[in-house]
C-alpha cells in the first residue's frame, strides 16, 4: 500500500485522536525528562513517540532522543490494555516504509528485530516525523533515523553514529537486534527461573491472551481492509508459535546458551574498546542498545551471565558506567512503569 501524505496525514491524525488518552500525552524535553508534564496545543516538537514504559525498544529510543536532547510528545500505549491491538495503531505501522518493504512476522524466533523475524504491525514504539509527516516503525530505524535525517546544531551526524565507525556501530545493532530478549522476558529458565515472582505469574499464559485479544478486535473489522487482515492473521500465527517456543525447555535451554554467546562477544568488543565504551571513549548508538539490553537480563536474573564470571568482570563495569548516564536515568531507570521491581536491579530504581 502507498499512502499519499494526504492519507498518512489521516491516519496520523487519527490514531493520535483515537488511541491514547489526553492524560497518557506528555511532553518530554531536556528540562522535563520524565513523562509528568502535559502536552497541550501549544506545544508542537517535531516527533511523537508512541512508546510503552517497560517496552525494550522504547527503551532504545527513548534513550537515543534523551542523548541528543531532543523534545517530543510521548504517547504512552498502554499494552496491558490491548491499546495496541486497535486496527487504527496497526494502520499507522503499516503506512510505514518498514511495512511496505518488509514481510509480515508469522512466525517466533524469540527476538524482535524487523531484519530477523519480520514486520510487526502491533508492537511499539513508532516514531512520527510531524515536520516531514513520516512514520517510522522499528527500534532500530527510529534509532538511526534520529541520527542520520536530522541535522543538528550544524552537524550532519552526531556523536552517536560516528562516520568513521558508522560500519562498526550498525554490526553491534544488528547483533543486539537479533538478541533473544521476548523469549527470555516470556519464558522461564527451566534450569532456574530467577524473574521476579510476580512478572512469572503475570506472564505465564500471556500468548494465549494476546490471541484471544487479537480475535476480538479482529472480529470488528475483519473483511474490511486485506492489509489489516493479514496483519491480523500474521500476528496470531505469531503469538501461536511464541506460545508453544517459551514453553519448550529445550528452545529455552539453547536460548539461554545464545545469550551467553551474545554476551561473550560483548566482552570481546569491549576488551579490545581500550575505553568506557564499546569504541574506545566514544559514547555512540551502540552502547544504547548495549547497555538496555544488559539492564533487562539484569531485571530478568540473568546478570550471572557475566556477573558470576571473573572473565567477565569489565562487562559489569561497563553496565554500571552506563547505568548511571543521565539518558539511562530518565528514559528508562525513572520513567513510571518502566522497571517494576526486581531484586536483581533494585539499587538502580528510584527510592519512594
Amino acid at each position: 500500500m502507498t499512502n499519499s501524505n494526504a492519507e498518512t496525514s489521516t491516519v496520523i491524525h487519527t490514531v493520535r485522536e483515537t488511541v491514547v488518552s489526553p492524560e497518557r500525552r506528555t511532553f518530554i524535553t531536556a528540562t522535563h525528562p520524565l513523562p509528568t508534564q502535559g502536552a497541550t496545543p501549544e506545544n508542537k516538537p517535531r516527533f511523537e513517540l508512541y512508546n510503552a514504559p517497560m517496552s525494550i525498544c522504547s527503551h532504545k529510543v527513548r534513550m537515543t532522543l534523551a542523548e541528543k536532547g531532543l523534545p517530543y510528545i510521548s504517547l504512552e500505549v498502554r499494552i496491558a490494555h490491548q491499546e495496541n491491538y486497535n486496527p487504527v495503531y496497526a494502520n499507522l505501522r503499516l503506512a510505514s516504509d518498514v511495512a511496505r518493504n518488509t514481510k509480515l512476522a508469522s512466525n517466533y524466533s524469540g527476538s524482535s528485530g524487523v531484519q530477523d523475524t519480520g514486520f510487526d504491525a502491533w508492537v511499539v514504539p513508532t516514531l512520527v516525523d510531524v515536520e516531514k509527516n513520516s512514520i517510522i516503525a522499528d527500534s532500530r530505524l527510529i534509532c538511526l533515523y534520529l541520527c542520520q535525517v536530522l541535522s543538528l546544531h550544524g552537524v550532519d551526524r552526531d556523536e552517536l553514529l560516528p562516520s568513521d565507525i558508522e560500519t562498526e556501530v550498525l554490526a553491534q545493532l544488528d547483533k543486539v537486534d537479533s538478541f533473544p530478549h521476548v523469549a527470555l522476558f516470556y519464558g522461564p529458565n527451566p534450569d532456574g527461573d530467577r524473574r521476579p515472582s510476580l512478572f512469572r505469574e503475570a506472564s505465564a499464559g500471556a500468548h494465549e491472551r494476546k490471541i484471544a485479544a487479537l480475535k476480538a478486535t479482529w472480529e470488528s473489522v475483519r473483511g474490511e481492509n486485506a492489509e489489516l487482515d493479514a496483519a491480523y492473521a500474521a500476528k496470531i500465527s505469531k503469538e501461536s508459535a511464541a506460545s508453544a517456543f517459551v514453553t519448550n525447555p529445550d528452545r529455552m535451554r539453547t536460548t539461554i546458551a545464545n545469550t551467553d554467546q551474545l554476551v561473550g562477544e560483548l566482552g570481546k568488543i569491549l576488551a579490545a574498546s581500550g575505553g568506557t565504551w564499546c569504541f574506545g571513549d566514544r559514547f555512540t548508538l551502540a552502547d544504547i542498545f548495549w547497555i538496555v539490553t544488559l539492564f533487562r537480563l539484569e531485571f530478568l536474573g540473568y546478570g550471572w551471565l557475566w556477573q558470576e564470571r571473573s572473565d567477565r568482570a569489565h562487562i559489569s563495569r561497563y553496565a554500571e558506567a552506563g547505568y548511571a548516564r543521565n539518558s539511562m536515568k530518565y528514559a528508562v531507570r525513572h520513567w513510571p512503569g518502566s522497571c517494576p521491581y526486581s531484586e536483581w536491579i533494585a539499587k538502580w530504581l528510584p527510592t519512594k
